[in-house]
């Protein structure tokens, strides 16, 4: 009887790592800062569009500006601007 085995699968160079999180940052909208690949967990440098600079392992995105876009929202749900000023055309 005969077995068939899965192919080895090859692991990908360090460069090959760095090109596709590089590529993946730019498709999200933001700078890879960091100049090489470390290891999967480490803390890599990115920077948006905004110019916001932070660290992330794992996920890609900037907390910063999903807070603002989370408080924005959060006020036109209530009837305001992100000042807290009723929105025009809304009454209070």
């Amino acid at each position: 009887m005969t077995h068939a085995t899965a192919p080895a699968q090859k692991r990908a160079t360090r460069e090959a790592s760095f090109a596709r999180l590089a590529a993946f940052a730019a498709s999200q909208g933001l700078t890879l800062l960091t100049k090489q690949w470390y290891t999967l967990r480490y803390d890599y440098l990115f920077r948006c569009a905004r110019g916001h600079e932070f660290t992330r392992v794992g996920t890609v995105k900037c907390l910063e500006c999903d807070f603002a876009a989370c408080a924005v929202l959060t006020a036109h749900a209530a009837g305001r601007d992100a000042s807290g000023a009723p929105s025009p055309g809304t009454i209070s």
